[in-house]
């Protein structure tokens, strides 16, 4: 099994900001569900609430959905990039992904990208870089957001986890 990636100093990462800016955004709550707090929030002394609900919350909604250890082989495509990776894990929001170290990419175009697996029928998923997770002489691990919702995304990530943890 190989050994963890490395650290990455913070110089060697690019300076992107990937917190999500709202409460709407960091929880996925829907502003249309609650205008109240939206109107309260874009309001006067809204960075004061905003900061309050952040630590209210933080401990009662995960933003992050449990992950589970994987090992398949997956390509990820966007315009001008489009290379062979490995799915280090995977969640009910998104996967970690082993890029091998190349050519530098520009962060726009990881902000759409598309994740194919194959198996007995190809998975297709589209996907958004969030975060580096680490950096090593010969690769970039990223973990990445899924960007589709409802009935038909569900089944493609079902696909997908079953492509990766056949039943036996």
């Amino acid at each position: 099994m190989a050994a963890p990636m490395p650290k990455t100093p913070a110089s060697r990462l690019p300076s992107v900001e990937t917190r999500p800016t709202s409460v709407f955004a960091a929880y996925r709550i829907s502003r249309e569900d609650y205008p109240n707090i939206a109107a309260a929030l874009d309001g006067e002394g809204g960075e004061p609430l905003r900061v309050e609900l952040e630590r209210l919350l933080q401990d009662r909604i995960k933003s992050r959905a449990p992950r589970r250890k994987a090992m398949k082989v997956a390509r990820l495509q966007c315009v001008g990039f489009d290379e062979v990776v490995l799915i280090k894990d995977i969640s009910t929001s998104g996967v970690r992904l082993l890029l091998p170290d190349g050519p530098p990419i520009a962060l726009s175009q990881l902000a759409d990208m598309r994740l194919l697996v194959n198996g007995g029928a190809p998975v297709s998923l589209r996907v958004a870089m969030v975060r580096i997770c680490g950096v090593d002489e010969r690769h970039v691990e990223i973990g990445c957001q899924f960007l589709d919702s409802g009935v038909e995304h569900e089944r493609a990530v079902t696909e997908l986890r079953t492509l990766i943890f056949p039943r036996s």
